[in-house]
Parts: structure tokens; C-alpha cells; sequence
């Protein structure tokens, strides 16, 4: 639509003045191309920062769990966690229904082995959904 209304004002339109259908045109180009844009920045956005595995370091204790990473560290209580899974490639835990922590089991976890881990999150999360 506003490819044909650019049309109209930049080759029927003789008032001598083209800009009106020079903007129109560039809304109509850019609405055409809209598209392809969101879905060219969606798949960068997907893929950005993902040249190789990040090294995950789990801390536990009583009250919760520490995650470290390179560029980031967070703590969370146990009692927030509403499930897990615990799969042959790591553990999921989720805070909420469709919200999970990833920790695979090439993480380094203080205080005990993997097994330790496991048991650890079996018995401190509570099951609520």
C-alpha cells in the first residue's frame, strides 16, 4: 500500500514536489523487509556467545546454590526451586515451570563428586509442581 501511494505521488502527482512519495516508498520498502530483519536479528541474538562450552563451578551449601560462570554468578535457595530432573547429562533445576537451570555434569562441584551433587539436589528440592 505504500509502495502504490509512493507510486501515485512520485509519477502522477504533478505538484512538483517528490518527497512525500520518496518517504513513502522507504516505509513501504522497509515494511516488506521488516521480516526478514526480526528473523536475521532473532538468529544472531540465538547464536551470540556460542563459540565453545562455558565452564559452570556449582557451590552448594545448606541454604542454596551458587552458580559461577565467566562472565556472570548467581544464588539461589533451595526452597525456590519448584522440580528437577536429573538426566545422564546433567540436572535441570527449575525455579519455575518453564524457567531451568542447566548444570551439565562437566561442571565442578565443591564439596564431593557428582553422585554427592545428585543426592544433594534429590534431597533439598522439593517437588511442587
Amino acid at each position: 500500500m505504500f509502495l502504490a501511494y509512493s507510486s501515485k505521488y512520485l509519477f502522477f502527482d504533478n505538484s512538483g514536489s517528490s518527497t512525500f512519495g520518496v518517504i513513502l516508498f522507504l516505509l513501504g520498502t522497509f515494511y516488506i523487509m521488516l521480516p526478514t530483519i526480526l528473523l536475521r536479528r532473532a538468529a544472531k541474538n540465538m547464536f551470540a556467545g556460542r563459540s565453545g562450552d562455558m565452564a559452570v563451578k556449582a557451590v552448594t551449601s545448606d541454604e542454596g546454590i551458587e552458580m559461577i560462570t565467566e562472565g556472570s554468578s548467581g544464588t539461589t535457595s533451595w526452597s525456590s526451586f519448584v522440580d528437577f530432573r536429573i538426566c545422564k547429562d546433567g540436572i535441570l533445576l527449575y525455579p519455575q515451570k518453564i524457567i531451568q537451570y542447566w548444570i551439565p555434569i562437566t561442571a565442578s562441584v565443591e564439596d564431593g563428586t557428582w553422585q554427592d551433587f545428585e543426592a544433594l539436589v534429590s534431597g533439598k528440592v522439593q517437588r511442587k509442581i
